[in-house]
């Protein structure tokens, strides 16, 4: 029999054991990310064991286990464990396309995903599985080093070919509105493959063949899909836009590690990209308590981007997409919350963006702005907000 202050650990199995009961069901029904989601609140609740008087206080906002996180463009404030658990955490109901399927509705589906949430999860994509495997298995290689080791190879810079260690980058502060609060993430920036070293040939080798086939398979379909999904005339405004052709001369690949830390806490502050689309290869465990999360303006609140189908991309608007369709469709804010503080979390985005010298222009008007904005003095300016001292 339960002891009364723990009772809540002896009912709360009851809705895990029928939740596991109508996984045929829920699966039948493709709801395969629902449910792993629920299992995920589940077992961190678990885990926890507090007394049911403290569930209730905390729930109450009284006492209990707390969790703070930077607001956008706002103060820290603290919520309880629980309400962020259970009431606050709201999962992005983010929509999904299929490369692999024909048929017109995939460019309406995007442009309402672009207006609605700034980015959207491709599936179909046709990548190699074996490149992704591969790029998590070296990428893991590479961060279970010793630090010293990776200090070897430091980029000496934000963005630059290299290591980067943790608490190097403060992302939150690129809106030029926080101050500076350094991000537990160690990474490593890729920009040229002629820029290997032979020690990490194995690093560079696995990054650069997912690069390549990712560019092939999604970057450039994506790309001539958005200006389908405008109806603008050129299929290839958006590629020339973003300078595709000239992709090794700009293109950013990070190679991204949150290691575990003490307590829950947000791992990457609350930031829009900065570029033109980013392509999101998240963490395998990604779920509706552990992974990125996004700050809609209609509803006020983070939401989760929660589980998405295996080997899935998830394509980010960045800062100039705004102005390349006059508005229409937005930069998302999004932040990564790691809820259970044992995990860590790999995730590998690369960044598509026009050239420095590039201006920023409407793709929707003929009409040259001689004034616009030029994207190497954009992207500087955010460098140099979110760098800090070693």
């Amino acid at each position: 029999m339960c002891s009364k202050p723990y009772r809540f650990r002896c009912i709360g199995f009851f809705p895990y054991a029928l939740t596991l009961k109508r996984l045929n069901l829920l699966k039948s029904l493709g709801l395969q990310s629902y449910l792993h989601d629920v299992l995920s609140r589940l077992r961190i609740f678990a885990r926890f064991r507090l007394p049911s008087t403290k569930i209730r206080d905390a729930i109450k906002g009284g006492g209990g286990n707390s969790l703070s996180w930077r607001e956008p463009y706002g103060e820290v404030n603290p919520e309880p464990m629980w309400v962020l658990l259970f009431l606050s955490l709201a999962v992005a109901n983010i929509p999904t396309i299929n490369l692999a399927e024909d048929g017109s509705t995939k460019s309406g589906i995007f442009a309402r995903a672009m207006r609605d949430f700034g980015c959207i999860v491709v599936t179909g994509h046709g990548i190699d599985l074996d490149l992704i495997r591969n790029l998590r298995f070296q990428t893991k290689r590479f961060f279970e080093l010793p630090l010293e080791s990776k200090m070897t190879h430091y980029s000496g810079s934000y963005g630059s070919t290299g290591y980067s260690p943790i608490y190097t980058e403060a992302v939150d502060a690129s809106s030029g509105k926080h101050e500076k609060t350094p991000d537990p993430v160690e990474s490593f920036y890729l920009r040229n493959e002629a820029e290997s070293s032979p020690e990490l040939e194995y690093l560079f080798s696995a990054a650069f063949a997912y690069r390549t086939a990712l560019e092939r398979e999604v970057v450039l379909p994506i790309l001539q899909l958005a200006a389908q999904a405008l109806e603008i005339q050129d299929p290839n405004a958006f590629v020339n836009a973003n300078d595709f052709a000239k992709r090794e001369a700009s293109g950013m690949f990070k190679l991204s590690h949150y290691p575990p830390q003490s307590q829950a806490a947000t791992r990457y502050g609350g930031h829009t990209d900065w570029e033109g689309f980013t392509f999101l290869l998240p963490d395998e465990q990604d779920d509706a308590l552990n992974g990125l999360e996004l700050y809609l303006p209609n509803e006020t609140r983070w939401q989760a981007v929660g589980s998405v189908p295996p080997y899935a991309i998830i394509v980010n608007a960045g800062d100039f997409v705004p102005l390349w369709t006059e508005g229409r469709w937005h930069s998302p804010l999004h932040r990564v919350t790691l809820r259970d503080p044992d995990r860590d979390r790999f995730a590998f985005p690369y960044f598509v963006g026009p050239l420095p010298d590039s201006q920023v222009q409407s793709l929707l008007s003929a009409q040259h702005n001689s004034s616009a904005l030029r994207a190497g003095e954009w992207l500087q300016a955010k460098f140099h907000r979110v760098q800090t001292e070693l």
